[in-house]
């Protein structure tokens, strides 16, 4: 499955989308594409939702950067929630938990 994208919900001038699947070298690219054409209505808060993914390797975590630089330039932030055990740990490791604002739930991040 390429699209990783189960929805997307607007409040406002904050975007949520929410992820399912697996974010490999194969399906991030078009998750990337997705993400950005979102941006079209600057958002100034964009929640992803990775309650949904089961899997992700470095590809995913450099999309998510990519989208984060993007973001972070055009004025906006980015928050992630929902973040399994199997993802926590793959941002633990690889200390992403230090560079991106991580949250347990859609409003804690819409909170912050």
């Amino acid at each position: 499955m390429d699209d990783l994208v189960e929805a997307v919900v607007r409040k406002g001038e904050v975007i949520i989308v929410r992820v399912v699947g697996e974010m490999n070298i194969n399906s991030a690219p078009n998750f990337h594409t997705r993400v950005l054409e979102e941006f079209a209505s600057a958002p100034q808060h964009v929640v992803i939702d990775l309650g949904g993914l089961t899997f992700m390797d470095s590809t995913g975590i450099g999309t998510l950067l990519e989208i984060m630089r993007r973001l972070t330039r055009a004025g906006g932030k980015l928050s992630l929630v929902r973040l399994t055990d199997f993802i926590s740990n793959v941002f633990d490791v690889t200390k992403m938990n230090q560079v991106f604002s991580i949250y347990a739930t859609e409003e804690e991040a819409l909170a912050a």
